[in-house]
């Protein structure tokens, strides 16, 4: 035991964070967490291909998916700020635990549909978004006040490290053993989870009574970010970035299927080079001029891979559903 507290004393300054161990703990549920919901994420558009080749009905399901950020966006930081995090952290990963096995289950079966998929893209969209406010937010509960830089780095870090990763783990999964198994392989992710997280010690709880109502700090949050320019700015580009070129669940499948001719181990190593094009700009000095050169440069790329060309009517090689 001793020797572990050495080794982790020892540790770099870039990763100090670690040295606390509730931080270490959850920053192995947020690394496994990230990897399990990409997993998901890949299967579902895969899945979805297959049942309807249809480019519609992909949107669809990932607006059921990726919507429930439009409702919680704003009041999920008043509702996570009223319940301890760790509960809800863990309320959610057992959420998505059970759609995604729900859907291995459908899919072993063959029985699954295309509403069942809508239904629990669904859930597990909801879940998603309160795990992802909650989590941000649990942050600083597990480091001290000077750490929370750091901390809040090391955790974008294991994002994007789970981008790379997922994507790809799901497509030789999805091509060496079928849809079904990689829907099974992401539930017990989140299961996983739930058991780490019930190694971190604190809780989360709210600090004290709220006086306000949540109508209350939901107008508040929203005034402040009006009326600070940054803030404004930031979340302008993102308006614009997120609705114009940032669907990559929804063309980077129809890119790998229809026009490469490519199956689903191709289609996530092509997500995985998303992941690492993120890990490689995080070591950048961000700035404004970064975030409009980089906004700039996402849309001339998005015009570039634009294809007039008749798509291809299969891939090359058809993986299992079940």
């Amino acid at each position: 035991m001793a020797a572990g507290r050495t080794a982790v004393n020892r540790l770099p300054e870039a990763f100090r964070s670690l040295r606390y161990r509730d931080f270490r703990v959850f920053f192995i549920a947020q690394t496994i967490s990230q990897h399990a919901t990409w997993m998901h994420s890949v299967a579902q558009a895969w899945l979805i291909l297959s049942l309807t080749d249809s480019p519609l009905l992909l949107g669809l399901i990932n607006l059921l998916h990726w919507g429930p950020i439009l409702l919680l966006a704003v009041p999920g930081g008043a509702i996570v700020d009223r319940v301890a995090k760790r509960r809800l952290l863990m309320a959610t990963q057992a959420a998505q635990a059970c759609t995604a096995l729900a859907v291995a289950a459908l899919a072993a079966t063959g029985v699954i549909a295309y509403w069942h998929v809508g239904v629990l893209a669904l859930c597990a969209g909801l879940a998603n978004t309160l795990y992802n406010v909650a989590r941000g937010a649990f942050v600083n509960e597990t480091v001290e006040r000077d750490q929370v830089v750091n901390a809040v780095a090391l955790s974008s870090a294991a994002f994007n490290g789970a981008r790379i990763v997922g994507p790809a783990s799901a497509g030789v999964v999805i091509a060496g053993l079928g849809v079904a198994p990689a829907f099974a392989f992401s539930g017990a992710g989140h299961l996983l989870v739930l058991a780490t997280l019930a190694a971190v010690g604190a809780e989360g709880r709210p600090r004290r009574a709220r006086p306000t109502t949540l109508r209350q700090d939901i107008a508040e949050g929203v005034a402040y970010a009006l009326r600070t320019p940054e803030i404004r700015a930031v979340l302008g580009v993102l308006f614009v970035i997120s609705f114009c070129a940032f669907n990559f669940s929804i063309w980077v499948p129809l890119l790998a299927r229809n026009v490469l001719g490519q199956g689903a181990q191709e289609f996530g190593f092509l997500l995985s080079a998303v992941g690492l094009g993120g890990v490689v700009a995080e070591r950048s000095s961000v700035s404004a001029a970064f975030v409009v050169w980089g906004a700039g440069g996402l849309a001339v790329l998005a015009l570039l891979m634009a294809d007039r060309r008749r798509p291809r009517t299969a891939p090359r090689d058809r993986e299992r559903e079940g």
